[in-house]
């Protein structure tokens, strides 16, 4: 492509801008609310990720876990031992 036919199409893309001014309001706006809208999206999803960290980190290495039934997926009914367990409570 030649210096000519850039300048010339640049002419022709600032023509078309200056005979659409709303059109080309409307799609800079919409360019500048998506960028904003993905700024705030990966923001909010750090801010997250760095709570969670910061949550997890606070449980230290002292923490243990106690569950009154086996941690995972259950199907079906609970067994009678299950059953006749009793509540946990911190004594």
């Amino acid at each position: 492509m030649s210096k000519q036919d850039t300048t010339e199409s640049f002419r022709m893309a600032f023509a078309t801008l200056h005979a659409h001014k709303f059109r080309s309001f409307l799609t800079v706006l919409g360019v500048v609310i998506g960028t904003v809208t993905v700024m705030v999206i990966a923001s909010f999803i750090s801010g997250l990720d760095q709570k969670f960290k910061q949550d997890i980190e606070a449980f230290g290495t002292n923490t243990v876990f106690i569950y009154k039934f086996d941690p995972g997926i259950h199907t079906g009914r609970l067994t009678p031992e299950e059953r006749m367990r009793k509540p946990i409570s911190y004594e």
